[in-house]
This record gives structure tokens, sequence and C-alpha cells, in this order.
């Protein structure tokens, strides 16, 4: 008993010492978990404000070069802020936009740069450097860590006015040619045309006038109640067989034939000889020629008459002004010549003319002292060097085009249209209706769709395209199509998205390698309108342009109205048309750049936060 008992106790004391020892076993266990548990949680902790910490850098950063890009972006439209100091909220930012404190001052020292806007250096100058600081919060703080709530970004440009870009400031510019055959109405007093050649055979009716840049050997035409309300100006010679009517002045380095039931409310200054050979054409201004005049019946002239070289009548005249002439008259014995003003003749009178045939509140015949008039200084309406008088070659690479997008005319397209006859998106000529397309082409900012690159990256190469089909292009910025030609035969709408002037430019590029538009020849395929499905909605212009030839050849009704500007190589409107002028907008705002600007690099520097 004694032995078991024994044996009992030492049992039960050892079970005591294991209990012992696995209580110090959990303990130690325990204590392990929950050290490793902090630092995991610490673990987590640091990844998450990391994590975030990155997220909200990202997002501070993006605010920041989006506040850097539209400081920029202000300088290059010239519309830098007052001060250079501007801020947006969504994403928030805030941007200072800084100037060399003078032109020699490094750019690389920090001391060098204060606040304000650059000025621009003129086109081929050596461009002005200018900087932006830009500091963007984070929409989303960090969690536990800020360190990346606020970023800041430090860019450095340069600006240059932009290069001079053709300047389009005439409602048609006809390179050439233009005719007007059938019932052309232009509106807009600056309306003007210039070309090479006028020919108007019916029915114009212009606010503007006309001018002529022509050779000395060009002639011009204006007949059959084609109306001007402008002056018609021309280096080379003027007929108006009947009917035609010039408000403003009849200003022509060579000859003028004046027929019946021409008028012209203002002078006529003729640089070479004057023809009046049939009744009723009438000049209410001067007249003053420096060649010869010749009026084989009643010439109904208003004013003063000057003439440099002979005058020979077949009709007795009967006249309101002033007469002086400079090289004699040669008339028979039953002309006359009546006015109640002055009459001073130099040189011979013959045909049987004597003084005895003028009666005159006075007169001298002979007066050694008369001289002929000055022939119209052609500078004065043509300037040597004026661009709006060149025909503008444009290109794909003017700068008129810096900052705009590019994007691809048959992807966006493709995503808009609704019928089965779309097939291709480059020829829409051929299909009629309003429903081919689910709605309008949205430009809402400055866009390019240059169709003259390879259907695979979504142009439509060489070939002349096809516009209309119900397409709606609607702008809240400018937009250029970039083409080989066109033609727009069913309905084709330009609206404005925003109550805004915004322009739509139809351009087939100037040819590589051309040198004028009588070198161009074939080159030019030409951009023709065949539709009385046009229309355009309120504040919208479109500038046509072509080194081709631009035709209207719609008949029917309505009648062709465009509200903006045609510029060809040469202007042929064959059917009646209304071009309502308005000049296609260009520089700052959504119509492009008034300035070039250029990066030339962006860093992080959070030294400079502009943070409160």
């Amino acid at each position: 008993m004694r032995v078991e008992s024994r044996v009992m106790s030492l049992v039960r004391r050892a079970r005591r010492d294991d209990e012992g020892a696995s209580l110090v076993a959990v303990i130690g266990v325990s204590a392990v978990i929950a050290v490793l548990m902090v630092a995991l949680v610490g673990t987590v902790v640091f990844a998450i404000g990391q994590t975030t910490a990155s997220r909200s850098s990202v997002n501070a950063k993006s605010a920041a070069e989006a506040g850097m890009e539209t400081a920029a972006a202000n300088v290059a439209s010239g519309t830098c802020w007052s001060g250079g100091t501007g801020s947006g909220t969504s994403p928030a930012w805030r941007a200072q936009v800084q100037r060399l404190v003078s032109a020699g001052a490094d750019p690389a020292l920090e001391a060098s740069w204060t606040n304000g806007c650059p000025v621009a250096a003129p086109p081929g100058g050596t461009p002005t450097p200018f900087r932006v600081i830009s500091t963007g919060w984070s929409g989303t703080p960090g969690t536990g860590n800020d360190s990346g709530d606020i970023r800041t970004m430090v860019g450095q440009f340069t600006v240059v006015s932009r290069p001079t870009s053709p300047e389009f400031d005439s409602a048609i510019f006809g390179d050439v040619k233009t005719e007007a055959t059938t019932n052309l109405t232009l509106v807009g007093a600056d309306g003007d045309i210039v070309t090479d050649h006028f020919d108007c055979s019916s029915a114009m009716d212009t606010d503007g006038g006309v001018f002529v840049n022509s050779s000395l050997s060009e002639e011009s035409i204006i007949n059959t109640v084609c109306k001007m309300d402008g002056s018609f100006i021309s280096k080379g010679n003027l007929t108006c067989p009947a009917d035609g009517f010039v408000g403003g002045d009849v200003i022509v380095a060579g000859d003028v034939k004046w027929n019946t039931t021409c008028k012209v409310n203002g002078k006529m200054w003729v640089g070479g000889n004057f023809y009046c050979p049939t009744p009723g054409a009438t000049v209410l201004g001067d007249l003053v020629v420096v060649g010869n005049v010749e009026i084989s019946s009643a010439c109904n002239l208003k004013g003063n008459i000057q003439i440099g070289g002979q005058l020979k009548l077949s009709n007795p005249q009967t006249w309101n002004g002033n007469v002086t002439i400079a090289n004699g008259v040669n008339a028979n014995s039953s002309v006359t010549i009546t006015t109640p003003g002055t009459v001073r003749i130099k040189g011979s009178l013959t045909g049987g003319f004597t003084a005895a045939n003028v009666t005159a509140a006075s007169k001298t015949i002979p007066d050694s002292s008369v001289s002929a008039p000055a022939a119209p200084d052609m500078s004065v309406y043509f300037p040597p060097g004026d661009p709006s008088l060149e025909y503008p070659k444009l290109t794909k690479t003017d700068a008129r085009w810096s900052g705009w997008i590019q994007r691809k005319w048959r992807v966006d397209l493709a995503a808009l249209k609704t019928g089965p006859y779309l097939a291709d998106e480059c020829s829409q000529d051929w299909v009629s209706g309003s429903s081919n397309f689910s709605g309008p082409l949205v430009i809402a900012t400055p866009t390019i769709y240059d169709l003259q690159q390879p259907t695979a990256s979504g142009g439509c190469g060489t070939s002349s395209v096809g516009l209309g089909g119900g397409l709606t292009i609607k702008l809240y910025a400018d937009a250029v199509l970039f083409m080989s030609g066109a033609t727009v035969k069913t309905a084709f709408r330009v609206e404005s998205g925003d109550g805004n002037k915004h322009s739509l430019y139809l351009v087939e590029p100037w040819p590589s390698g051309k040198a004028d538009c009588a070198a161009v020849g074939s080159a030019g395929k030409g951009i023709t309108f065949n539709t009385t499905g046009f229309s355009q909605g309120p504040n919208t212009q479109v500038m046509v342009y072509t080194p081709g030839t631009v035709k209207n050849t719609t008949g029917g009704s309505p009648m062709l109205s465009l509200t903006g500007q045609l510029y060809g190589c040469s202007v042929t409107l064959d059917t009646q048309m209304k071009l309502i002028y308005s000049a296609a907008t260009s520089g700052g705002g959504s119509a492009g750049r008034a300035f070039v600007v250029s990066e030339r690099f962006r860093m992080d520097n959070q030294a400079l936060s502009l943070a409160p």
C-alpha cells in the first residue's frame, strides 16, 4: 500500500509539473503571435498608406499637369491670365506663369524668373522662354500618408508669334478666273471678289466690289443685270455690253467699253481709252481718261470730264460739268458740246468741229496749259507684297492648325452609321435621306480630319470624296477636312453646338512643287456643290479652298446658300447661289492658336509648391 501510494504521489507531481510547462509554452507562443500580428498590422497599414499615397500622388500630378497645360494653352491663344495666375477646381490646381526678368537672363537660375506673362517673339525671331509652376491636389487624400496629396510640377516653354498664315479676307478668290453665269447673290459690304479674270454674264447682285489683279491685256465682262454695290477695280480692261451696274467707282488700268444701260454711280478713272458706242450708258461721277475718248451716241456723263488724249464724237453731247481735253477734238461740223461748266481744250480741232460748236459758261480754246491726267496708281489698290492679293498655298502643315487634334474620319463616321447604304464613309454623295446617321458628328476641340490618309489609317486615300448622306457636323470648335477634292451632292448640314462662331474648312491642300495656280493644272481636283440639301445653322462659316476649281452646279430649289468664303484657283458658279460673306475664324480661342508654344521640359519640383 505504501509503495502504491508513493507511486501515485509521484505521478500526480509529474502531472502538475507538465501543466506548468504547457502554460509557459502557450504564453510564449501567444507572445510571438502577438508580435507577429502587430508587425503584420503595421505592414498592412504602411502598405495601405503607400498605396493610397501613390494613388493620391498620381491624381495630384495629373491635376498639376492639367494646370500646366491650361496655362500654356492660354499663352498660346493670347489669353494669358492677369498676372499669370490661374486656378481650377475639377481637378484642383493652381498655376503661375513666369517670364524672365530680362531678355539675357539665364533660365537655369531661379532668380531669373518673375511672375507674369511673356511677350511672344515676332515670327522668325528667337522664341521667348517662359515657365509654368503648377500645384495639383488629389481629389482623394492618402490614408495615413499624405505625402502624395499635393504635387508641384514645373515646365519650361517658349513662345513665338504665329508665322504668317494665309489670310482669308475675300468672299471669293478665283486666282485664274471667276465666272458668275447665273444669279449670284453675294451678301456683305466687305465681301469682295478677287480674281485675275472676272466674267459676269447674268444677274449678279453683290454688296461688295470686284478686284481684278491681272495683266493689262486681260478683259473682264459685266453684263445683263450684273450689279455690284462696291467698286470695280482692274489692272486690265473692262467691257460692259449691257445692264451692268457699279455702285462705287470704276478704276481700270486699261480700256473701258461702256455700252447702253451700263451705269456707274461713282467716278470712272481709265488708264487707257474710253468707248461709249451705244446710247444710254451713264457715269454719274467724274470721268477721267488718260487716253482717247470715243463717243458714238449720247453718253450720260454727269460729272466733270478730263481727257488726256483726243475726244472723238459722232453726236451732239450735253454734259453737266467742266470739260478738259489735252489733245484736241475730232468731230464733224454738226456735233456740238453743251455744258453749264467750263471747257478747256488743248490741241487741234478737226473734222469740221470748231470752238463755235462749244457752248459753256466759259471756254478757253486753245488752252496750252492743259495737261493729261495721271494714270490710276494700281499699287494703291493692289499693294505689292500684300498677302491678301496672293493666292494662299494652304497646306496641312500650316501654323493655322497648330495645337489641333487629329481624328480618323472613317472611324468616327462608322460609329454613327445606321442605314445600310453608307458602305463607304468616303462616298456619301449619292445617298439621300436624313436617317443614315444616329446623330451629328460632334467637334468638341479644334479638330483635323485628314481624309488624304490611306483607308487603313482612317482616311480616303487619293480619291475625291463625296459628302452628304444626311450628315450633320456640330461645331463646338473649328474643324478642317483635308481632301483630294470633294463633291457635296446630298443633304449636308453644319451647325454651331454652343451658339458661338465656328468654322468648317473644306480644304484640298496645295500640291507640293507647284509654284502657282497656272502650274497646278489637273493636280487640283476641285470642290463641287451639286445639292439643294446643303444647309447651315447660325454662327457657322464654311471655308472652301482648293487649288482646282470651286463649282456650283446645283439645280432646282432651294438654291445653294452658303455662309463663308470660296477660294479656288478658278471659281465657276453656273447656277443660282447665295453666298453670305463671313470670314473663317482663325487665331485664338477654339478656332486655333494666336502663338506657337513649344515645350522644352517638365519636372517635379516640390520646393516651388503654390499650396497655401
